[in-house]
């Protein structure tokens, strides 16, 4: 059986793919990071709410109410840029899952041209067999005692 042509391209076809999995895979893990971080922020921010309204029903002075909001301010600059984050990987995560699908396909490409060769060597063997079963058949024919 001749050998696939493409065998070296469909083995760095492959890598590629892997290469390309392994991308995705790291993109996924950053953005559920990212997104633990940017839900791990909002609790805070809510807890941090919660406790200003307990301190406030106790009494609080006006400079502890300004550290509370100059706080407050920072922490939801904080958490803006965490969302940003967010969508930065959310993108990333797309372009990632777009490159391995192309991966993909290239490889799918490659393995189909690998199926079409092995079913036109096979039916290249049979036909070799066919014709030398034929020959055998004929010449057994000639040599029968009622012909020679």
């Amino acid at each position: 059986m001749a050998k696939f042509q493409f065998e070296k391209l469909l083995e760095l076809a492959r890598q590629d793919e892997d290469k390309a999995a392994r991308t995705m895979q790291d993109a996924q893990k950053r953005l559920n990071q990212s997104q633990q971080q940017f839900q791990t922020l909002g609790q805070y921010r809510q807890d941090y709410l919660d406790k200003l309204g307990q301190t406030q029903s106790q009494g609080i002075t006006i400079a502890q109410l300004k550290d509370y909001q100059l706080f407050m301010s920072k922490l939801d600059t904080a958490i803006q840029q965490q969302q940003k984050e967010v969508e930065r990987y959310e993108q990333i995560l797309v372009a990632a899952r777009n490159q391995w699908m192309e991966k993909r396909s290239k490889v799918q490409a490659f393995e189909a041209l690998e199926v079409r060769h092995h079913a036109n060597e096979l039916k290249k063997e049979n036909k070799q067999e066919q014709k030398l079963n034929d020959e055998f058949a004929g010449r057994a024919g000639r040599h029968t005692p009622e012909n020679g």
